[in-house]
């Protein structure tokens, strides 16, 4: 069950169209004048942002938190791989999605061989504004396609003997560290099996 503290948070009701799971709660946010969705559970396992996988701890209206408006109902969002909690109002811009299915990931790494990479170098400016567009996505495709993409540079950088610039390294490093994330939860496996699968789809 969500965990609903009192006073401005007490004010819900089920949407009549609501699943099984009694999902969407409707909330009347106060503050804003209008009803929110509460969209996610307590121990929900969700994608939030650049932070990644997030666990809900619950959803509450914090008391005396830095950051927070008093009434407002947030999501608490434990990182799954790092310390540190977050403050989200269920109403929040910030990108958030459920994790995909453990038969869509499946699907995702055995397409990996057909994936298309990004081929045009430019200059570095460009470079980075189009790793930057590919993880504002937020898709597990388009993280499979940067870290394809730098696997290839990294190849022929290696044949030259140079060596990969620090924007492919800090991409293909931060899509890793999302794609993997999200892949081990779902598959319930270790992260390195995942890269390990990942790497022997990119090398066929």
């Amino acid at each position: 069950m969500v965990n609903i503290s009192l006073g401005f948070c007490a004010y819900l009701c089920y949407n009549r169209y609501s699943c099984k799971k009694q999902l969407p709660l409707i909330h009347y946010d106060f503050l804003i004048g209008v009803e929110v969705e509460i969209m996610y559970q307590e121990n929900d396992l969700i994608f939030y942002g650049t932070i990644g996988i997030c666990k809900i701890r619950s959803v509450c209206c914090p008391d005396n938190i830095s950051g927070t408006q008093k009434g407002q109902l947030y999501y608490v969002l434990n990182p799954v791989h790092r310390d540190g909690t977050t403050y989200a109002p269920v109403n929040t811009k910030v990108f958030n999605r459920p994790l995909i299915s453990s038969k869509e990931a499946r699907e995702l790494i055995d397409i990996i061989p057909t994936i298309e990479i990004n081929t045009d170098n430019g200059n570095f400016k460009a470079l980075e504004d189009s790793y930057k567009a590919a993880l504002q996505t937020h898709k597990c495709i388009d993280l499979i396609r940067i870290i394809k993409t730098v696997s290839a540079k990294n190849k022929i950088a290696v044949s030259k003997g140079k060596k990969l610039s620090q924007i492919d390294m800090r991409y293909m490093k931060k899509a890793e560290e999302l794609l993997y994330d999200e892949f081990a939860a779902v598959l319930d496996i270790p992260k390195e099996q995942i890269r390990h699968n990942i790497e022997s789809k990119i090398d066929v």
